[in-house]
């Protein structure tokens, strides 16, 4: 049974959204921020994230840095949900596995979940190709930091 990190400062749809996955027998984990979300995941593996991208404290791209940061974990797929266009996503962040436009069909995300979780772990270069036609690199992009003036 894989388990499905969802975080989300929304916490009526993170919890609504855990529910749908634990009803197709997900394990499912669940916080609203990325770092919350970090210290659960410690010494817990977790097969899947699903991950705001604007969220008080630590935004989504923070998150999967971090989260790929940590022993066991450094190919993590994280699949970013949000109300933003996916192009103006693919062109801000590079990295993630899979995009989901809020709001999505459930449809839409398990058969993504599905198409994720197919993907070996082995290196990120999967995830390259997942993602070819619908996230082009960011190649212009300097590295995604936390601590960029706002």
């Amino acid at each position: 049974m894989p388990t499905v990190m969802v975080v989300d400062d929304d916490v009526a749809f993170a919890h609504g959204l855990a529910e749908c996955l634990r009803s197709r027998h997900y394990h499912t984990l669940v916080e609203t921020n990325g770092d919350a979300a970090l210290g659960m995941m410690a010494g817990r593996p977790v097969d899947v994230a699903l991950c705001d991208i604007v969220m008080p404290g630590l935004l989504g791209p923070g998150f999967m840095q971090k989260a790929q940061s940590v022993p066991g974990q450094e190919q993590l797929p994280v699949i970013f949900m949000s109300t933003l266009p996916e192009e103006r996503v693919s062109r801000m962040f590079d990295g993630y596995a899979a995009y989901l436009r809020k709001p999505f069909p459930l449809s839409e995300l398990f058969a993504t979940l599905e198409r994720v979780l197919a993907c070996p772990r082995r290196s990120a270069e999967p995830f390259a190709r997942l993602n070819a036609d619908t996230h082009p690199p960011a190649h212009a992009l300097p590295p995604y930091s936390t601590s960029r003036g706002r």
